[in-house]
């Protein structure tokens, strides 16, 4: 059941969200129409809103101030929206649409009668550590969700995400009551825009996007100063921190459907996938083949095993590299992709149905290291813009096909 916990109408203005339609009966070509009706009067489709961004800027007069519009930021909130009860159609559209004679458009007189609750005010990770834990560093987006199952193998002592007991949840400061297990049923997606989101099997998927995750800048990156004031290195121990927006490929589902509660199934990458590293990341050539990559990657891809690479990605040797680079197994982090979802079903001798739900990602920006001036790079600090043209397919957010390779020319990169 949906928990109706707004306290203002609806959603900010804002860009960059995914909406998705939640419990819609399609028909299936495989089900008598009798059962097909039975699962049409079952459901009760609505609207699913998640995250954005609501920093938009307002005009002159400020007249949009009493949206929200012009003093917001990333959002990871969810709203579901709903007809009225015993409404047929979204809007009502009065009689004078236009305004007097002069045929201008009047938007007033368009009303939703859509309804909006607010089911998951959005979540975000504490600034520190729990005062007990001795720990005096800024909390880190990847440690408050690495006991989620898709992570914490990859932890030194995965014994830490045993289910706690009952009481620390009353009082995480308690002895024996470890804090990441503790936090795991509040994790979620992190506060972004440019993400995609669609319905599978059931459940929601959202994949990828821009996201804040109040992650502080390395202070190597703080040479020269920012915004005109001298270098400086911020204290370790403050809570207050610089942070940068950054490309994800990760994938949540929910599947209680209301969107208030999130699994991460794949945790991504921070590395390209391999036609990436190899179009924009190669340094040196063999002289001998120069066809052959002799040096690709970033220092901080370097590997020696899969093991020292961040989430799926796989230690592998590129061409004629003497080193190892990390690279991902599927489609590079991304933002303002495509996505779709395709049923598929198979009758089997027996008149049996084996059917899934596929879901497409196509497309979107990335970002590569592709073009460097002096000694430093002459771009932001993660690379540059590019629309890329790949696509790629998944029946459970893990584990991804490529059918279409990227720089293939196809059709241009969007």
């Amino acid at each position: 059941e949906i928990k109706k916990t707004s306290v203002r109408p609806m959603w900010s203005a804002r860009w960059g969200h995914a909406l998705v339609v939640l419990n819609q009966a399609v028909a299936r070509s495989y089900l008598t129409e009798e059962e097909n009706s039975a699962r049409a009067k079952n459901d009760r489709p609505v609207l699913v809103l998640l995250g954005g961004d609501d920093g938009l800027f307002g005009d002159s007069n400020n007249n949009t101030q009493d949206m929200g519009i012009g003093s917001g930021k990333l959002r990871n909130d969810v709203w579901i929206g709903e007809l009225a009860h015993g409404s047929q159609t979204s809007w009502r559209v009065d009689d004078k649409y236009f305004n007097g004679g002069n045929n201008t458009f009047n938007p007033g007189l368009i009303r939703s009668e859509m309804r909006w609750f607010l089911s998951n005010p959005g979540r975000i990770a504490p600034q520190s550590w729990p005062s007990e834990s001795g720990r005096t560093t800024p909390l880190y987006y990847d440690e408050w969700i690495a006991c989620q199952d898709s992570m914490k193998d990859d932890l030194i002592d995965p014994t830490i995400c045993d289910d706690p007991p009952t009481y620390c949840f009353r009082d995480i400061l308690l002895p024996g009551c470890q804090p990441q297990a503790i936090w795991k049923e509040d994790n979620m997606w992190s506060p972004r825009r440019g993400h995609g989101a669609v319905v599978a099997n059931n459940k929601i998927f959202l994949i990828g996007g821009r996201a804040r995750e109040q992650n502080r800048i390395d202070e190597t990156r703080l040479v020269g100063g920012i915004d005109g004031h001298k270098r400086f290195e911020t204290m370790k121990d403050h809570s207050t921190i610089r942070e940068d927006l950054v490309l994800k490929n990760d994938i949540w589902i929910s599947e209680d459907g209301s969107g208030s509660s999130w699994t991460l199934v794949n945790p991504g990458c921070r590395d390209p996938q391999e036609e990436v590293l190899m179009q924009s990341e190669v340094w040196s050539r063999d002289l001998s083949e120069p066809s052959l990559p002799k040096i690709v990657g970033t220092l901080g891809s370097k590997c020696y095993r899969t093991s020292d690479c961040y989430g799926i990605s796989e230690c592998r040797g590129l061409g004629n590299t003497h080193e190892k680079v990390c690279v991902c197994p599927m489609f590079s982090p991304r933002e303002h992709h495509s996505v779709a979802v395709q049923h598929r079903f198979k009758i089997n001798d027996d008149s049996s149905v084996f059917a899934e739900d596929v879901i497409y990602v196509v497309g979107g920006f990335i970002n590569v290291k592709h073009a460097f001036c002096s000694n430093r790079s002459c771009g932001p600090s993660d690379g540059y813009r590019l629309a890329i043209d790949d696509a790629w397919m998944s029946s459970d957010g893990r584990n991804w096909f490529q059918f279409k390779p990227a720089f293939s020319l196809l059709f241009v990169g969007r």
